[in-house]
């Protein structure tokens, strides 16, 4: 009964500390899941506390989970952190209570008394302990799997880096032979005009010198003449043919470079993608064994 009176005193010693806070125009309002908290551990502590529990472990298990709540406030981001002289309060209140619970009771054997706060304090640091490696692990974890992710994101954005860059280039190169074979079609076709025309004029020069002295030989001479305007057209048909044989042929080996780049390019993407699932599902592994060991130490050390 005297244990439970004592919670009972300290839960309404939590609601009288939340209303004066709330009615004080000076001190920071505290959030009210703070006093939430509060009453449940208390309630834990209570419900902890073993029938042969002297009074000074009983209320350093209390204060215990005054100073865990207080820590949770501070360093939660996204709870607005109550006033210290809120959880001071609380404090006070469970050193009155637990003075008068020990003036009211029979006086305990002093090495008793200093063999139990021993092993209080051993029990203690080893829940400490394993909290903190279990904290470790967990951060660890968290570490890993964000380096992995950012290595994954480099590898990707270098990997497509390079494929761009190596698309600028191939059109660069695609680029530069088409223009090269336009010029040399430019300069080809300029030559053959050029040739046309001196032939065309040494040919016409000749024949009026031939035609002035003689008229006899004219049908002879525009028979030549159009034989030779004929051979003259066939060889360049040929030319244009063997021309365009010859760009057909380069067109169709760079189309097969092309497709082998393309095949390869696509066998790295498919080495890529084989390596990134293996790296994930090792990751998976590993969290996944990690987070057993440390839930079971956490239980083993509570």
């Amino acid at each position: 009964m005297a244990r439970k009176g004592i919670f009972d005193r300290l839960k309404d010693a939590v609601n009288q500390v939340q209303k004066e806070n709330k009615e004080d125009v000076v001190e920071a309002t505290a959030p009210e899941s703070v006093f939430e908290k509060l009453k449940k551990r208390l309630e834990k502590a209570n419900e902890n506390s073993g029938e042969n529990d002297d009074v000074d472990t009983r209320k350093r298990r209390y204060n215990k989970e005054i100073d865990e709540i207080q820590k949770e406030n501070r360093d939660n981001p996204q709870e607005e952190t109550a006033p210290t002289s809120v959880f001071d309060k609380i404090r006070k209140k469970v050193e009155d209570e637990f003075n008068k619970a020990r003036k009211g009771g029979k006086e305990e054997n002093p090495k008793t008394r200093e063999q139990k706060e021993g092993k209080d304090r051993s029990r203690e640091r080893n829940e400490d302990r394993s909290r903190e490696r279990s904290e470790d692990r967990s951060r660890e974890r968290s570490e890993d799997r964000s380096r992995e992710r950012s290595e994954d994101r480099s590898r990707e954005r270098s990997e497509d880096r390079s494929r761009e860059r190596s698309e600028d280039r191939n059109r660069e190169r695609s680029e530069d032979r088409n223009r090269e074979r336009s010029e040399d079609r430019s300069r080809e076709r300029s030559e053959d005009r050029s040739s046309e025309r001196s032939e065309d004029r040494s040919r016409e020069r000749s024949e009026d010198r031939g035609r002035n002295e003689s008229d006899k030989w004219d049908d002879e001479k525009e028979e030549n003449r159009r034989r030779k305007e004929g051979e003259k057209e066939a060889k360049f048909r040929e030319k244009e043919d063997k021309f365009r044989r010859k760009e057909e042929e380069k067109e169709a080996k760079f189309r097969e470079k092309q497709r082998e780049r393309e095949a390869k390019f696509r066998e790295k993407e498919r080495m890529r993608e084989d390596k990134i699932r293996k790296v994930r599902g090792k990751g998976k592994k590993k969290g996944s064994g990690s987070g057993s060991y440390g839930s079971g130490s956490y239980d083993n050390g509570s």
